[in-house]
């Protein structure tokens, strides 16, 4: 037995502990505090979360079947504001802790099982407070190596300080100008509502904007007549010159932006990068107005400035829409990053990726998209897409609705018809022949399902993809991204959301439960060892390489059974479906409801209605009994 020595290196540091037992919350208040710990023990999990908002705590002991929420959802609401905090989850059971993915995305640093004999928790807990001993000593050399760079940076800025009151004292125009561009600059960005940062941003970008010129010949710099071409080529050095000086301090790296690009066009035409239009930084292109404002409005030794009305005219000229470029491409490309769901992002990956190879262009003005070229794309891709190969009419949709999807995104961010900013006129799709999509039937008929499920294979990848697939049929046809997110069974039954429809717009969407029938539960049975289904997540580290080897075992499946078709994992779903309705006279509202779907017509009645599963449960038991009847039938 491992003897309780109170050490001082445990004083100070404080433990909380959440379980809505407050008799193990006692033991844990009495071995803790004997072990030299300041402990405090909750009993309600929400208001261990406003305790953690309001008070330091080095460490968390967590449990995580409670109520009213359960310890995962605890954590997900404290590591929205605390990112460091050392959390210890405690399970009643092992078969009841979360799986190994929700513990990593959480951070979880570690768990265990509740136990009458506490050695075990006490290693870890000393453990866990050596860890954040070793994190503080981190920090605090992470601090005085910050403190020390801050000095660095402080004499580098004094530095460069210097730098430009050595090109203002040669070049008093430069001095003059930086201070106007400046001033001018922070009243365009006041007039656009930008935050107190971004003002502040642009008014030492105007100041430090050209900074380069340093390493401009006198020569050329101080030359009281028009420059030749190779001297406004030296010139046009500048921007690149003053970045290059500043990209050694932190404290710059936010208007290193204007002092390379405040010379760039929003035609393309610029220096030193040609950069064209949302392709410059939008902080870049405000001090480019307010440098060119005050080029146009100072007298120079080659030229008087001009006059406002002069000024005014040239700045109308430039804002004609036809000489704008959006690059298409590029748009697609950043809403391809910022989309979530995998399927979509890939849908629009190919899509884009189809219009580049046809039209050989990597960079696309989205004014080029037109119906003449969807209709001729469309016409052509028959005959070949990118493979070399003819594609069909759904392949072919499937594409062109993607790029439809894209185009009404670039409307909806580049125009403004409150303001009338119309950047992107008419909609091309709209002349454009896309193929009828018509969605294919997925259906299984009840001799191949027994075919399926009767199989045998000496691969174990192919029989576990038939049990997966029979589960999933089993279960009303549920998805296989939601079969390998259950974490546990409660009460003989299986319950879980939606990953596909738990979306902002649905959030308060009804949880689908199944009821563990006998077949499925010798299924459930065969791949739990431990925790829940244990075995697929302990083989398979992602939902990726499980979707993966199952699809790979129901092709070898379809190959084996000579099947004229090939089968993935949501033919369980239509083929529940389809019995559901054809062969056991279940209704369609009844089979929407089983399935999970968002129906937006009931929305206020299911307010009122309480849920009555007992509806899937009968007409799931009813599909499943076609099969034994269909065997009985053969037998």
């Amino acid at each position: 037995m491992r003897k309780h020595i109170q050490s001082n290196t445990t004083t100070g540091y404080k433990i909380i502990a959440v379980d809505d037992d407050s008799g193990v919350l006692d033991s844990l208040s009495v071995l803790l505090n004997r072990n030299g710990y300041n402990f405090v023990g909750i009993t309600d999990p929400i208001q261990a979360i406003e305790r953690v908002k309001k008070e330091h705590f080095d460490l968390m002991l967590l449990d995580f079947m409670m109520t009213p929420i359960h310890g995962d959802k605890v954590v997900e609401e404290i590591r929205k504001f605390n990112k460091e905090l050392y959390i210890l989850l405690l399970t009643g059971h092992k078969d009841l802790a979360p799986p190994l993915e929700t513990i990593r995305k959480l951070d979880i640093q570690c768990y265990c099982e509740k136990s009458d004999k506490f050695d075990q928790l006490l290693l870890l807990v000393e453990a866990a407070i050596k860890s954040v001993e070793q994190l503080n000593e981190i920090n605090r050399i992470n601090n005085e190596l910050s403190d020390a760079y801050s000095d660095l940076e402080k004499a580098y800025l004094d530095m460069v300080e210097t730098l430009r009151f050595t090109v203002e004292a040669k070049d008093p125009y430069t001095r003059g100008h930086s201070d106007r561009v400046s001033a001018y600059s922070v009243l365009i960005g006041q007039h656009l509502g930008l935050s107190d940062s971004d003002i502040n941003t642009l008014k030492i970008g105007g100041l430090f904007h050209d900074i380069g010129k340093i390493g401009i010949p006198d020569s050329i710099l101080l030359k009281d007549s028009k420059l030749t071409d190779d001297e406004y080529s030296e010139i046009k050095n500048h921007p690149s010159i003053g970045a290059h000086i500043l990209c050694n301090a932190k404290v710059f790296q936010d208007i290193i932006p204007i002092v390379k690009h405040h010379h760039e066009r929003f035609d393309g035409r610029g220096y030193p990068s040609q950069l064209a239009g949302e392709n410059i930084p939008f902080i870049a292109r405000i001090a480019a107005v307010a440098d060119t404002f005050d080029a146009m409005t100072s007298k120079r030794t080659y030229r008087d400035a001009l006059p406002l009305s002069v000024v005014k005219e040239e700045i109308e000229k430039s804002l004609v829409p036809d000489a704008e470029f959006i690059d298409f491409v590029e748009f697609a490309q950043n809403i391809v990053i910022q989309t979530k769901k995998k399927k979509t992002a890939e849908w629009y990956s190919s899509s884009i990726d189809t219009l580049c190879w046809y039209t050989k262009r990597k960079k696309i003005d989205i004014k080029l998209i037109t119906s003449f070229l969807l209709n001729k794309m469309i016409k052509d891709l028959y005959h070949s897409g990118p493979a070399g190969i003819p594609l069909e009419p759904g392949t072919i949709s499937h594409y062109l609705r993607g790029l439809r999807a894209l185009y009404n995104k670039a409307k909806l961010y580049y125009n403004n018809e409150d303001f009338d900013i119309i950047r992107i006129p008419g909609d091309p799709f709209k002349k454009a022949e896309i193929p009828e999509y018509r969605r294919k039937r997925k259906n299984i008929d009840i001799i191949t399902l027994l075919k399926i499920r009767d199989f045998q294979s000496d691969k174990k990848r192919t029989n576990m993809a038939r049990d997966v697939f029979m589960m999933m049929f089993y279960m009303m046809g549920v998805n296989i991204n939601d079969l390998y997110s259950i974490s546990c069974e409660r009460r003989g039954r299986l319950e879980y959301t939606r990953s596909k429809t738990n979306t902002e717009k649905n959030h308060e969407q009804v949880p689908l439960s199944v009821k563990i029938e006998p077949e499925l539960r010798v299924l459930l049975d065969k791949y739990t060892e431990g925790y829940f289904l244990s075995y697929f997540h302990t083989n398979y580290c992602s939902l990726n390489n499980f979707m993966r080897a199952i699809n790979n075992g129901l092709k070898d499946i379809c190959l084996n059974l000579e099947l004229d078709f090939k089968i993935t994992t949501n033919w369980a779903r239509h083929s529940w479906a389809s019995l559901a309705r054809n062969k056991a006279g279940v209704p369609k509202a009844d089979i929407d409801f089983c399935l999970g779907h968002v129906n937006n017509d009931y929305k206020m009645a299911d307010i009122y209605i309480d849920i009555d599963y007992s509806i899937c449960d009968k007409a799931n038991r009813t599909v499943l009994d076609l099969l034994q009847k269909k065997e009985e039938k053969k037998d």
